[in-house]
Parts: structure tokens; C-alpha cells; sequence
């Protein structure tokens, strides 16, 4: 960025936004602390992926990861930006399972979601049925348990997919970011326009 601009009040704007976020997908201690120190001008090491059902494929937590070992190594703060604004619902709406002897692909196929930035579609009653096939093909594994506390009929897309980073990645001070909004496309815009110029 231009050495004539002053962004100290946009990171003051982005940490209260962050926080408004992290906090509604029950972020603990560590990412409040975080958000508080990108407030206060840190360095962050981004990474990012589209919403997926049930997190995805594994490289999505290997993205997670490796986030939190270079903002570690480096002193910044690791963030994970989702994609909502995504239109794709068939590449986000599967999640595939290994069973013994194949591999096993659940479906997800909400109503009225044509069209849709993904992010933003309601999960609706068929996660349900997902989740019970998720659990015949894995067993009583403990990410069941996490799995069936995120991605909940009432969530969308993008809650959900926050809910579980936080879940899984929480104690480790990432924070999860839906940039997607107008309140972050106003707190961007200066950065954005100083960018163009």
C-alpha cells in the first residue's frame, strides 16, 4: 500500500468486524485475542477455500495447518478467508467418504438454491440424512460429534463451515473471515482504491 495512506483506523474497523464475526460462529479466547492483535497492526498469513459441505476435502485442514505453523513461525496471525460468494452449489454440495472397499460421495441438494451465492444457503432438513450416512460410513468417531453440532439444518453453507474451522482450529488463535459483506467491502475500499492507483 501507498506510504500516504494511513490504514490504522481500517485494521480498528476490520478487528470490530472480525470479532462481530468470530464471535456469532463461537470463537473462543485465542481467536479474540488474535483479532485483537490484527487490530493492533500484525502481520496475518491468509488461506482460504469455497464453503464445502461437511469441510471438504482433507487439503482444506492441511490449508488450516499450514496457516497456523507459518503465522507461528513468523509472529502473525493465521487467517482463513471463506469463499461464500461462490455460485457453484455442485462443487461445494458433496463430500467423499473412503469405506473399505470404495469411495462413497454424499449429496446435499438444498431447496430453492439456484442462483445463490453458496455461502449464504440454509443447510435445510436433508443434512440430516447426510449426516446419518456420514455416520454409518466413519463410525462413533468423535468428528461426528463436531460434525453434527456445525453443520445443523438451521446453518448455511459458510456458518457452518466457520463453525467447524472454530471447532477444530480454534485453540490455536486462527481466525475465520466472510468477507463477502458490505460492511467488509466499505471497510476494504480505500485499500482497494490505493491498490488501483
Amino acid at each position: 500500500a501507498s506510504d500516504d495512506v494511513n490504514f490504522a483506523g481500517d485494521r480498528a474497523k476490520l478487528a470490530e468486524l472480525l470479532e462481530k464475526q468470530n464471535k456469532d460462529w463461537g470463537a473462543g479466547a485465542a481467536t479474540l485475542e488474535n483479532i485483537g492483535r490484527i487490530g493492533a497492526g500484525a502481520n496475518v498469513v491468509v488461506t482460504g477455500q469455497q464453503v464445502v459441505l461437511l469441510g471438504g476435502a482433507l487439503f482444506t485442514i492441511y490449508k488450516a495447518a499450514t496457516a497456523i505453523a507459518r503465522a507461528k513461525a513468523a509472529g502473525a496471525v493465521p487467517v482463513f478467508w471463506l469463499a461464500t460468494g461462490d455460485h457453484d452449489l455442485a462443487e461445494v454440495n458433496h463430500a467423499t467418504l473412503v469405506t473399505r472397499h470404495e469411495l462413497q460421495t454424499l449429496r446435499l441438494e438444498p431447496e430453492g438454491a439456484a442462483g445463490q451465492p453458496v455461502g449464504g444457503i440454509r443447510l435445510g432438513a436433508g443434512i440430516e440424512a447426510v449426516l446419518d450416512e456420514a455416520a454409518e460410513i466413519l463410525g462413533d468417531v468423535p468428528e461426528m460429534d463436531l460434525l453434527r453440532e456445525t453443520y445443523r439444518p438451521e446453518a448455511t453453507f459458510g456458518d457452518a463451515f466457520a463453525r467447524l474451522l472454530l471447532k477444530v482450529f480454534g485453540r490455536h488463535g486462527l481466525v475465520v473471515v466472510d468477507a463477502a459483506g458490505r460492511e467488509f467491502h466499505t471497510a476494504g475500499a480505500k485499500v482497494l482504491r490505493a491498490a488501483l492507483e
